[in-house]
């Protein structure tokens, strides 16, 4: 279990990510959360499956 003293340091972390996550754009956002990919993230030439 957890002192007061981490509880608050922990609770204090929380309030300056929100804050950070607060200030980011909406694509930013997208980006940090799995949203956007770029257009040259994977290309395969071949099937990833064998269908033979």
């Amino acid at each position: 279990m957890k002192n007061k003293e981490e509880l608050t340091a922990l609770k204090e972390e929380v309030e300056t990510l929100n804050k950070k996550l607060e200030e980011l754009t909406e694509e930013e956002l997208a980006q940090v959360s799995g949203g956007v990919q770029s257009p040259d993230f994977v290309t395969f030439s071949e099937p990833l499956v064998n269908t033979d």
